[in-house]
């Protein structure tokens, strides 16, 4: 038995170290690399995989977000651009209206006209507001409501005593329209503004209650 060391390698490739008749082994994993290094590379190279995998997945679901938010914005579009088509063209009736409105506003010379044809144009009327009426369009501008800017044109002020009047429409001149809480027309209107005598008498009816 010889004292020196020898290396020898068995059938399975690990590698033996022999001392005597003691023989002591070491892991490899057959081409002379030792396992510990291998298991170490391997998870390195899961760990990148990983990384890399949850790189394509964040960016897969960033250009998800990004698609689904532009099918939103185009939709959107979509239908802003229809509601403007749509509005424009029921604009185009409001001339007809007036027309209407203008034939109406004369009592005693409407009342004179042809009954016949008189109750063929009123149907024509009534059918054009009932096609009006569902598209959602309103109308704006009515004597007692309280003037506001938003959806009427003040075209002329109109003095009162009456303090309770000011600030309410006086006249309708041309009747607004609304649709859907957008302005299509505002009503041109003439406005009741309390005189400087209603005010002082409101003053002084005040200060007297106090």
């Amino acid at each position: 038995m010889s004292d020196s060391k020898t290396d020898k390698k068995d059938k399975r490739g690990k590698r033996a170290q022999t001392d005597g008749d003691i023989v002591f082994e070491e892991e490899t994993d057959g081409f002379g690399r030792e396992k510990g290094d291998v298991v170490k590379k391997l998870k390195e190279e899961l760990a990148a995989c990983k990384k890399e995998r949850g790189e394509y997945l964040e960016g897969w679901q960033r250009a998800r977000a990004d698609f689904q938010n532009y099918k939103k914005k185009t939709a959107e579009d979509v239908k802003e651009a229809r509601t403007r088509a749509e509005n424009a063209l029921l604009e185009s009736f409001f001339p007809v209206l007036d027309s209407f409105a203008m034939a109406f506003a004369d009592k005693e010379a409407w009342e004179k006209v042809d009954e016949a044809w008189r109750r063929g144009v009123e149907h024509i009327h009534s059918q054009l507001r009932s096609v009006l009426d569902d598209c959602g369009v309103e109308e704006t501008g009515k004597e007692g409501e309280v003037f506001d800017p938003a959806f009427h044109t003040s075209v002329e002020i109109v003095e009162t005593d009456m303090r309770e009047r000011d600030g309410t429409i006086a006249a309708v001149l041309q009747k607004g329209y609304v649709r859907r809480g957008y302005v299509l027309r505002p009503a041109r209107v003439k406005v009741w503004r309390a005189s400087a005598e209603a005010r002082e008498n409101e003053n002084i009816s005040k200060h007297k209650s106090e």
